[in-house]
């Protein structure tokens, strides 16, 4: 398989090369770019529930606001609970 001598050939190296590249920076970074996943999985997991209650003539950002806020009452309840950050010496150590 010649990578470098066609022009297919550079086409693939190209990609194998971007394909690498995305993959060096997902394990360099990836600790910086766990919240905006968790962000991603949040807004694409909770888009049903948004649009069906603007199907119901609820306005989008009224929607969009009250269930953030839900999702902020959620996280800080877990949260003291020690579910998703454990503090040292708490519940589990």
């Amino acid at each position: 398989m010649d990578l470098v001598g066609t022009g297919t050939g550079r086409i693939q190296l190209f990609w194998v090369l971007v394909a690498l590249a995305a993959g060096l920076i997902i394990v360099v970074l990836r600790d910086a770019m766990l919240p905006f996943a968790a962000a991603f999985f949040l807004a694409y997991a909770l888009d049903p529930v948004v649009t069906r209650f603007e199907k119901l003539g609820l306005s989008r950002a009224i929607v969009t606001k009250h269930v953030m806020q839900l999702e902020k009452e959620l996280g800080a309840r877990l949260i003291n609970r020690d579910v998703l950050a454990p503090r040292p010496g708490g519940r589990f150590a």
